[in-house]
């Protein structure tokens, strides 16, 4: 059985996270700006050809913003989540075993087969989800093979894996 004991930065926080909502913030958000784009420079012709129609100037406006929403938001209320989260100082206690998760002060077990039980790897921490319970463990808690034994533990139990790739300060403060 591992055991972990530790407390989470805003980083981390932030950067797990960025891995819960791994769908909506990568090919996604690329889709709905190129899309939003290739709109906005139609429209910016067509307002070039046919300046009377003033109101094809707010839809512009109003798509630009809205791009600027798509891409911005997230990363800002993401930042702002994980800092009153990180404000809370807590110290996490998590068993992990071959048949499910221990957490908190009072061991409450949480089997990886009730649920659907996602594993989520990126740069700094690695997610556990299973239901609407999520576990951060950030990577540098491991000592000598207990990362191996980790892995092992979630390839034993055909959790879903999934590798996030995080772009240099995304997941940054």
């Amino acid at each position: 059985m591992l055991y972990f004991q530790y407390s989470l930065t805003v980083s981390e926080i932030s950067e797990t996270l960025l891995c819960l909502n791994w769908k909506r913030e990568g090919l996604f958000k690329k889709v709905n700006i190129g899309i939003m784009t290739i709109l906005c420079i139609f429209l910016i012709f067509f307002y070039a050809k046919n300046p009377e129609y003033v109101f094809i100037a707010f839809i512009i406006i109003l798509i630009i913003s809205s791009m600027f929403f798509i891409v911005y938001m997230p990363r800002i209320f993401r930042n702002i989540k994980a800092k009153k989260i990180a404000a809370q100082k807590g110290i996490y206690k998590i068993w992990i075993d071959n048949k499910g998760v221990y957490f908190g002060d009072y061991k409450t077990f949480l089997s990886f087969s009730e649920g659907k039980c996602v594993f989520l790897e990126s740069e700094k921490v690695y997610t556990i989800k299973n239901g609407y319970n999520v576990f951060c463990i950030p990577k540098y808690i491991f000592k000598n093979t207990e990362e191996q034994v980790f892995a092992n533990v979630m390839n034993n139990n055909n959790i879903t894996k999934i590798k996030v790739k995080t772009r240099k300060g995304e997941a940054d403060e």
